[in-house]
């Protein structure tokens, strides 16, 4: 029962995905918050040792110290032992839908960790995984898709990283607005098409910051602000940080036409 009480939320509810897709590294953590993961994966190490079969303080100890390394980074001295748990999770996931998250977050710490081509191998494995759980259009099942994407651009394959994008900005409609919008910014080459989904998004983000009062508009253009918000809608939720890819996008398709901002 003891160890019941060192296990956090985030591992009692059994998965929560840190993907590199979804959020960026915090920048630099206060030294008290630092200190209290230390404290807290200390606590995690004596848990693992005395539960050796525990999901939950695997899971919760390689979390923790995913979350170390984003928030004060030490040169990776902590992805190997992150990595070892986040395996060890993966190997004792109650359910195969635990155990492809937990590989996603693997994947994701390895890649942040520079260790590119073991990381390919497991968002390979996370995605095989994920399609025979029937996940192709998923939150992780996207992001681990965009990850891979990154992968293969880290590795000089330019052509499939942009393969890949591609199929994250479809899979990703109306499910996974970060990696939408992300999937954009890393989007080299664009097409006639993509130019126009483009252009048509950002205009729906910028006149929904700014407010729409359809009373104040005729009813032609009534009709064609609800069609755009019908079509748009799904990124209303998303952090003015997540809107701005979708920005960086449009810089990178008007430098392709030769324009300069």
């Amino acid at each position: 029962m003891a160890s019941r009480n060192i296990l956090g939320a985030a591992a009692a509810a059994a998965v929560v995905v840190l993907l590199a897709a979804a959020a960026a590294p915090q920048v630099a953590a206060a030294a008290a918050g630092v200190a209290e993961l230390e404290a807290r994966a200390g606590q995690l190490r004596s848990a693992v040792a005395a539960h050796p079969s525990s999901f939950e303080a695997a899971l919760e100890l390689a979390s923790t110290l995913h979350q170390l390394d984003h928030s004060a980074p030490n040169g990776g001295k902590r992805v190997p032992e992150a990595a070892a748990a986040y395996r060890r999770a993966a190997e004792l996931a109650p359910q195969l839908e635990a155990r492809a998250a937990v590989l996603s977050n693997l994947a994701a710490l390895l890649l942040a960790g520079g260790r590119v081509d073991e990381a390919g191998q497991v968002m390979n494995s996370t995605l095989e995984l994920a399609r025979e759980l029937g996940m192709e259009h998923s939150e992780l099942y996207v992001g681990t898709l965009f990850n891979l994407a990154k992968a293969e651009q880290q590795l000089g394959r330019r052509e499939a990283a942009q393969a890949l994008l591609r199929d994250v900005l479809q899979r990703s409609k109306g499910i996974a607005g970060a990696s939408y919008t992300k999937a954009w910014a890393a989007l080299k080459q664009f097409s006639p098409e993509e130019r126009r989904e483009l252009q048509e998004g950002i205009r729906y983000l910028r006149r929904s910051a700014k407010g729409v009062d359809e009373r104040s508009l005729s009813a032609s253009r009534a009709a064609a602000w609800r069609a755009l918000r019908q079509r748009w809608g799904w990124l209303d939720g998303l952090s003015a940080v997540d809107r701005s890819w979708m920005y960086w996008g449009a810089f990178h398709a008007y430098q392709q036409e030769g324009w300069v901002w």
